[in-house]
């Protein structure tokens, strides 16, 4: 891991940039389950938006299931077009805290960034 610089990670995933590679230094790799986006700040606000607006229509097709909040029966929109993924409460809520995680981690970095210009 000594090609990136990670951001934040958690037990669902991880979130970084790469390291010596210009053209992708405002991207951020965002890493969880079997899935890769590499994604700018705007496309993650957004992509936290469609988390937020799942979590507000949390409505399991299986309300009455033991298995309620760990079966696939979510569909997340991602910040790409025509992507639609699969996906469980516990794993939406996984998801949330490292999207979160990574926005504040890049609102803090940018501060900093700020900070030290002046």
């Amino acid at each position: 891991m000594k090609d990136v610089n990670t951001l934040y990670h958690n037990d669902f995933g991880i979130a970084f940039r790469w390291k010596n590679i210009p053209e992708k230094s405002h991207m951020v790799q965002l890493v969880f389950r079997d899935t890769g986006f590499l994604l700018d700040k705007k496309r993650i606000q957004k992509f936290a938006n469609q988390i937020h607006k799942s979590m507000g229509s949390q409505k399991s097709a299986c309300g009455q299931c033991d298995l309620n909040r760990s079966c696939r029966s979510l569909l997340l929109e991602t910040p790409m077009e025509h992507l639609t993924m699969a996906i469980s409460l516990d794993e939406l809520d996984q998801l949330n805290d490292l999207v979160q995680g990574t926005l504040f981690q890049l609102e803090l970095d940018q501060y900093l960034d700020q900070l030290s210009l002046n």
